[in-house]
């Protein structure tokens, strides 16, 4: 291998390995490793500063798992992380012993890194002979190089000076994998539970608890009730993908549904999927129902998730209210009783005053220091208040 001890080639070919931030989504493999390489200096520290394929500059932040090498001979050879510093310095995160063998050796480790960093090795002192240090044929690669110095090798902490470059591809690599809840283990074999940073052996957890709350506890057949379902994760961990379900009782009609995220099936029964609660957080889903027939009815609402819950007995709510005669002598469809519309997107109440008897008037939008975008805030016509049939109604919808 020709030796570059030109600083400005150095500093070029870092330049060509660095990279911007990005996130993890799923494990990656970087760098390398080959049998029947060539052999390096004796007593020596390598960081792979610059590569072609595969890399072996850290892309995207996470954990490393697993450092790996091939073909060791001899005890004294380290596999090392390095976070480049500046001025030819390296900050290293990870030094660990390799235990000499054949074909490829892994060491497990848990480094937490970023994007920038680099894989390296360290050899020992002679008479090792360094074997398969260099991947074959990769010294005759501009687009492969490496800092190196061969007077001792790499510290297990601190900082390293790595003063010159040569061209080739090291013979380590590592496995990176995603870090979601920023806790230093690797979500796929570390971490038991990658949304919770309180838990790594065991599993997530989301306790999830239902409620309800109609605006009318008692209301006439042929009215309009909105129910607000109630989701709250209890738990310490993110609660993902979960369904919100109700089946109607008999002489109760779905006549719309607003969630507080997601979406919901167009007919009945309620079928609603919220992607996320987080830990502490609640969601929610406005049920539009219209009451067809007189007598008690019973709305139950359940929430399941595919985060394990601990606590399933809190996972349904049941609401009950009755549902009396018209108290006015007028036919049904006479009249309109002005159904409550705050919090509604404005299709649902479109079909919430629709069902009720009365028509959706002019949308107007304002900004509001509270409240969730395109809801409405207000409605020209107060809830309850009977009005003739086809009235409409106007509402003000929250602005961004």
């Amino acid at each position: 291998m020709p030796l570059r001890s030109t600083l400005a080639v150095l500093i070029a070919l870092l330049a060509l390995g660095s990279v911007g931030p990005a996130s993890a989504s799923a494990a990656v493999s970087l760098g390398q490793t080959a049998r029947a390489g060539a052999g390096c200096d004796a007593t020596a520290a390598i960081a792979q500063t610059a590569s072609g394929a595969p890399e072996y500059a850290v892309r995207i932040a996470g954990v490393i798992t697993e450092l790996r090498t091939e073909d060791v001979a001899v005890a004294g050879r380290r596999l090392h992380v390095f976070r480049p510093r500046g001025s030819n310095s390296y900050a290293v995160l990870a030094s660990v012993a390799v235990t000499p063998g054949s074909g490829v050796i892994r060491v497990p480790v848990r480094v937490t890194v970023q994007p920038g960093d680099v894989l390296g090795l360290s050899t020992g002192p002679a008479p090792d002979p360094h074997p398969n240090c260099v991947i074959p044929g990769s010294a005759t690669s501009t687009r492969d190089a490496f800092a190196y110095r061969d007077t001792a090798p790499a510290p297990d902490s601190g900082e390293v000076t790595l003063t010159d470059a040569r061209f080739g591809r090291v013979n380590v690599a590592a496995t990176l994998e995603p870090d979601g809840d920023s806790d230093g283990f690797g979500d796929e074999t570390q971490d038991a539970c990658g949304d919770d940073p309180t838990r790594t052996a065991q599993p997530c957890s989301a306790d999830l608890l239902v409620t309800q709350l109609p605006v009318e506890t008692d209301i006439e057949r042929d009215d309009v009730n909105v129910i607000t379902i109630f989701v709250r994760n209890n738990g310490s961990s993110l609660a993902r993908d979960v369904r919100v379900t109700a089946p109607l009782p008999p002489g109760l009609q779905l006549v719309a549904t607003t969630p507080s995220s997601g979406a919901c099936a167009a007919s009945a029964p309620l079928d609603c999927t919220l992607p996320t609660i987080a830990a502490g957080a609640t969601g929610s889903v406005l049920a539009v129902v219209r009451a067809t027939s007189t007598g008690d009815k019973a709305f139950t609402a359940t929430a399941a998730s595919r985060t394990p819950d601990p606590n399933e007995a809190n996972n349904s709510s049941t609401l009950q209210f009755d549902v009396k005669a018209r108290r006015s002598v007028v036919s049904p469809g006479a009249f309109c009783r002005v159904p409550r519309l705050l919090g509604l997107n404005r299709t649902s109440a479109r079909r919430a005053l629709e069902a009720a008897g009365c028509r959706l008037g002019l949308t107007s939008r304002r900004r509001f220091r509270s409240g969730r975008f395109s809801r409405v805030k207000l409605q020209s016509i107060p809830a309850r208040v009977r009005v003739a049939t086809g009235t409409r109604v106007n509402i003000t919808l929250r602005r961004r």
